[in-house]
């Protein structure tokens, strides 16, 4: 679990944090972009996904994203904008792996 990718989604120079976490059987994607020097949760429609994403943890080929988690589960994740700072320098290039 962790911070995956800083990522440049709109292609306007502008940082997306993504962080995966795993929570009651569902990997969950949070997206984080950046506002007034710190990071901001996105809640809602980013692009062509909406955020926290879920998807269903299983070992079957064509996993889909989860709109609603199955009666009794209430995946979590740790709200990263409370205790992270966003200390970025440096460029952040579109379609580069940033390892």
């Amino acid at each position: 679990t962790g911070v995956d990718d800083l990522l440049d989604l709109q292609g306007n120079g502008r940082t997306q944090l993504l962080d995966m976490q795993f929570d009651s059987g569902y990997w969950i994607t949070n997206l984080y972009q950046v506002k007034d020097a710190r990071w901001q949760r996105v809640h809602g429609w980013f692009g062509r996904l909406s955020y926290p994403a879920l998807t269903r943890f299983n070992h079957y080929p064509g996993r889909k994203l989860i709109i609603k988690p199955i009666a009794g589960r209430n995946p979590q994740t740790d709200d990263l904008s409370l205790t992270q700072l966003c200390l970025i320098r440096g460029n952040v290039l579109p379609g580069v792996n940033q390892d």
